[in-house]
């Protein structure tokens, strides 16, 4: 019995090591496309003007931030795991 306790010990241990790192990898890539973006606007604001200022630039905005929840919704599911 007390080699079962061990090991689930264990185990619960390296479920808590992989989401801290899921939850970690979360946070780069949800982070990547907005640092991506503030780049871009220091480095030509006209290019990402375009974005902002046409129809098919705030479609482009729409759908990626559509993406990007279901993206997060995911991970979320991912790294929540039930022992």
């Amino acid at each position: 019995m007390a080699r079962t306790l061990r090991e689930r010990v264990k185990l619960r241990g390296k479920i808590r090591t992989l989401a801290a790192e899921g939850r970690a990898s979360a946070w780069v890539l949800g982070s990547m496309p907005f640092l991506l973006a503030g780049l871009l606007t220091l480095v030509n604001p006209g290019y990402m003007s375009l974005l902002w200022t046409t129809s098919q630039g705030q479609t482009v905005i729409l759908i990626g931030g559509g993406l990007m929840a279901f993206g997060f919704f995911v991970l979320n599911n991912i790294v929540n795991i039930k022992v």
